[in-house]
């Protein structure tokens, strides 16, 4: 049990079955102690940081007003203090936490990775091409033209190139300059996706 408690080793189900008889309990009864020490949302406040969700066509606005937020979201805060920023001078001033919902478009290249409803959380002060972790690659929230995607990036020369996860899907190229450079076209970098089943804490209620 120590060694479960600190991450050492799992527990299998026919561990945790027989964990439950010694202890007298089964399931429903375990689940309703867990409801009873079920943080506050007051207590919860301290160790969630409340993110916007934004409509599509308000992620590259720097602050949001109230008809572009959707709802507010709880992500935990030893997520999102322990990301790696670097943001643009212009990017500065800039919510750094969004999170957008995903519909069926902008899901579509990315499936499975993606479905219709994924909520995904974006870091608008990660505008660079870095590789991180180290060895992998970035996820990036894109604008192009109008249009949201997401996509792998990579610089081919002059352009950006987006990689869909689907290969009936073709590349989408962007290109960059003094005038265009990365940041014009580039949300930021999706640092988190979540499903229904480990969407992060609603704050307030999601407008219809």
């Amino acid at each position: 049990i120590s060694n479960f408690v600190h991450g050492r080793r799992g527990l299998s189900i026919e561990a945790m079955d027989a964990l439950l008889n010694v202890l007298g309990l089964d399931v429903r009864r375990l689940m309703a102690m867990s409801e009873q020490t079920t943080p506050s949302p007051k207590d919860s406040s301290s160790t969630l940081e409340s993110v916007p969700l934004i409509q599509h066509g308000a992620a590259m606005n720097p602050t949001f007003g109230k008809d572009e937020i959707l709802g507010e979201l709880g992500y935990t805060k030893t997520l999102v203090r322990q990301l790696k920023a670097e943001p643009t001078d212009t990017r500065k001033p800039w919510v750094r936490f969004i999170a957008v919902r995903a519909d069926a478009a902008l899901a579509a290249p990315m499936n499975p990775r993606l479905s219709n409803g994924s909520v995904l959380l974006v870091d608008r002060h990660y505008c660079s091409l870095a590789w991180h972790p180290k060895g992998g690659q970035n996820l990036y929230l894109i604008r192009k033209e109008q249009t949201l995607m997401v996509r792998w990036a990579a610089m081919q020369g002059t352009q950006l190139c987006l990689r869909p996860d689907r290969n009936e899907y073709p590349l989408a190229f962007i290109y960059i300059d003094r005038k265009n450079p990365l940041a014009s076209c580039m949300v930021g970098r999706v640092v988190h996706i979540a499903t229904e089943l480990d969407s992060p804490e609603q704050r307030r209620p999601l407008s219809p």
